[in-house]
C-alpha cells in the first residue's frame, strides 16, 4: 500500500515538475494591455461635488492601459516590471459655490490621472509550448495629479476652494494629490500563442490599478 501511494505521489511530482515550466526558449516577454479599473466601476452619484448647489454631476473614465516587460529566471518564476496609465473626469453643468465671500459658478471638471510603476513577481505552471498560466503580484507606487477647472479656462489651485468642492468626500480627498505604495494580487493570468512568438492573454487581479485586462504579447 505504502508502495502504491508512494509511487502515485513520486509519479504526480514528475508530471507537475515537467508541467510548471516557463518556455525555455522564450524567456523574455512584452505585453500591451487594456484593462478595466475601479474608477469604472464607481457609481454616479451627486456626492462626488460639494457645492451649495449642484445640477447634472457626471463620473467619466477611461480603461488603464499598460506596458509590461517579463524576464524567465527559472522554468517556474519570473520577474517583471510594469507601467500603467489612466483617467478620469468627475463633473457638474451647473454649480455655484461661495468661498471667502467669492461665489464662483458655471461648470467644474476634476480631472483626474494616474500613473503607476511596479515589480511583478509571477509563478508559472501547468504551462505547454502554446499556453502559459501564472499568478503573481506587483508591488508598485501610485502617483495621481488632479486639477480643478471652474467656470472658465483658467486652472483653480486655491486650497479652500479645493476644499469646498472636494468636502468630506474620501474618494476625492485620497486621490487627489500625492504619491503612495500600492500592492496588487494577481489570482490568476493565461497567454495563449497562436504563433511561436505573438499571444494573446488574460489576466485578473486585486488592487490598483485595474481588476481584468485583456493583452497582447510578443516573446523572444
Amino acid at each position: 500500500m505504502y508502495k502504491i501511494l508512494f509511487s502515485v505521489c513520486f509519479t504526480t511530482f514528475g508530471l507537475l515538475s515537467n508541467l510548471q515550466a516557463q518556455n525555455n526558449i522564450y524567456r523574455s516577454n512584452i505585453s500591451t494591455q487594456w484593462a478595466l479599473n475601479g474608477w469604472q466601476l464607481i457609481a454616479l452619484s451627486d456626492n462626488f461635488i460639494e457645492a451649495d448647489t449642484v445640477v447634472d454631476a457626471y463620473i467619466r473614465a477611461g480603461g488603464t492601459y499598460g506596458l509590461t516587460y517579463d524576464r524567465a529566471f527559472t522554468k517556474w518564476f519570473s520577474l517583471g516590471a510594469q507601467a500603467t496609465w489612466n483617467k478620469g473626469v468627475i463633473g457638474a453643468d451647473d454649480l455655484s459655490v461661495t468661498v471667502d465671500d467669492k461665489e464662483y459658478t458655471g461648470t467644474a471638471a476634476i480631472k483626474l490621472r494616474r500613473i503607476n510603476i511596479g515589480l511583478r513577481p509571477t509563478f508559472h505552471y501547468f504551462n505547454s509550448n502554446r499556453f502559459d498560466w501564472y499568478s503573481g503580484v506587483r508591488i508598485g507606487v501610485n502617483y495621481v495629479k488632479t486639477s480643478v477647472k471652474i467656470g472658465t479656462d483658467e486652472e483653480i489651485t486655491d486650497s479652500a476652494v479645493l476644499d469646498a468642492l472636494i468636502g468630506n468626500n474620501w474618494f476625492l480627498r485620497r486621490s487627489y494629490r500625492g504619491v503612495r505604495p500600492t500592492f496588487q494580487f494577481i489570482p490568476i493570468g493565461m497567454r495563449g500563442y497562436i504563433t511561436e512568438n505573438i499571444g494573446f492573454g488574460l489576466e485578473a487581479a486585486v488592487g490598483p490599478t485595474y481588476y481584468l485586462s485583456a493583452n497582447i504579447n510578443y516573446r523572444f
